[in-house]
C-alpha cells in the first residue's frame, strides 16, 4: 500500500494543495517522499491529516478527533487521498486497478466518509505479518518509555496505538526484548533491522542473571537495558523493535523527524537505513536535513511555505 496523491481543503495549519507522489512516467508512486519548510508551516499537521484521513476512512479500532483539523465553526475540512494497491490488496479489496480514491470530511461535529467498502476493509486490516500492509506513525515525541506497565504484544493489544502519537505506544519494548532470547526468529529480525540503523548498536543476548531486556550492546561492550543507550541508539532501537513486532512490509510508514537524534550529515544514511524496515514499504517523512533533500528528486519534495501555504 502506497499514498499517490493527496489533497488537502480547508484542513487547519494547512494550505489547500494537492500534492502527487507518482514517479515520472512510471505508473507507482515513489518510496520515499519528503515534508519540509521552515518552522510552524504544517509539516507535523500535513503527516497527521494523512493519519486522521486514513483512520475516518479505515480505522484500527480508535476513533479519530476531528476538532484539530477544522479552521473554525460551521467549517468543514477534505482530505483525498489516493492509494497505490498491489495485486494482493487489490484482489482484496475488490478494486479493479491500482488506483483507489477515498474522501474524508470532517466538520465540528464529526466525519463522513466516500470509499468504497473493499478500499475501507483493507485500511482496517491489521495483522503482525508482512503478507499484511499497514500504516504505522512514529512521531517526532518518540522515545522509550522507562515506567509504566508494559503492553502486550499480540495484534489485539497494539493496533488501536500505530497511528496515535501517544508514547505509551512504545512500552511493548522491553517485552519484546526480553522474548528474544526464546525466539530465533524474531533475534534474527531485530539484530538485522538494528545493525542497519546504528553504526555503534548491536543485539547481545543478556547474560545470566541479567534482566532479560538487557540485551543491547554499545561499541562492543557489554549487554544494558536501552535505558543506559545515547538516544540515537535507543532511537534505533524503538524503530527496530517495532519493526520486528508489527512486521513493516507493504506498508505506509509516516515519520516526523527521522533525524531527530542523528549528527548533521547523517540524516540521509539514516533515513536510507530506514528502508531495511521491511520490504517494499513507502516512506512518507518530515525533516529539514540538507543532505537528505539534495538527494531528491522534485516530485519526492513537500515543501510548505509561510503559515503552512504550499510553496
Amino acid at each position: 500500500m502506497k499514498l499517490a496523491r493527496a489533497t488537502f481543503m480547508g484542513v487547519r495549519g494547512l494550505a489547500d494543495a494537492t500534492f502527487d507522489f507518482m514517479r515520472s512516467g512510471a505508473e507507482r508512486p515513489h518510496d520515499l517522499i519528503v515534508v519540509s519548510g521552515p518552522r510552524a508551516t504544517g509539516k507535523t499537521r500535513l503527516l497527521e491529516a494523512i493519519l486522521f484521513a486514513k483512520d475516518v476512512v479505515g480505522s484500527y479500532g480508535s476513533v479519530p478527533d476531528p476538532a484539530p483539523f477544522v479552521r473554525g465553526p460551521g467549517e468543514a475540512a477534505k482530505i483525498i487521498l489516493s492509494f497505490w494497491l498491489d495485486e494482493e490488496e487489490r484482489a482484496a479489496s475488490g478494486e479493479p486497478g491500482p488506483l483507489c480514491t477515498v474522501e474524508a470530511l470532517a466538520t465540528s461535529e464529526g466525519t463522513n466518509v466516500e470509499a468504497d467498502e473493499g478500499i475501507q476493509v483493507l485500511l482496517e486490516r491489521y495483522e503482525h505479518t508482512p503478507r499484511v500492509g499497514k500504516v504505522e506513525y512514529f512521531p517526532w515525541s518518540r522515545q522509550l518509555v522507562p515506567y509504566g506497565s508494559a503492553a502486550g504484544l499480540e495484534a489485539i493489544e497494539q493496533r488501536l496505538q500505530r497511528t496515535s502519537s501517544d508514547l505509551r505506544k512504545y512500552s511493548f519494548v522491553p517485552r519484546l526484548l526480553g522474548s528474544l532470547a526464546h525466539d530465533a526468529v524474531r533475534a534474527q529480525y531485530f539484530a538485522a533491522v538494528l545493525s542497519y540503523l546504528s553504526p555503534t548498536a548491536r543485539y547481545a543476548p543478556a547474560r545470566g542473571g541479567a534482566e532479560p531486556w538487557a540485551c543491547i550492546s554499545s561499541h562492543g561492550g557489554p549487554p544494558v537495558a536501552p535505558k543506559w543507550l545515547s538516544a540515537s541508539e535507543a532511537d534505533a532501537v524503538l524503530f527496530a523493535a517495532t519493526a520486528t513486532l508489527v512486521q513493516l512490509s507493504r506498508s505506509l510508514v509516516v515519520i516526523d523527524r527521522p533525524d531527530l537524534h542523528v549528527e548533521p550529515g547523517e540524516a540521509a544514511a539514516f533515513v536510507t537505513a530506514l528502508a531495511g524496515l521491511g520490504s517494499d514499504n513507502q516512506l512518507i517523512v518530515a525533516t529539514n536535513a540538507p543532505d537528505v533533500l539534495a538527494e531528491l528528486e522534485p516530485s519526492q519534495r513537500i515543501h510548505l511555505g509561510p503559515a503552512g501555504s504550499a510553496a
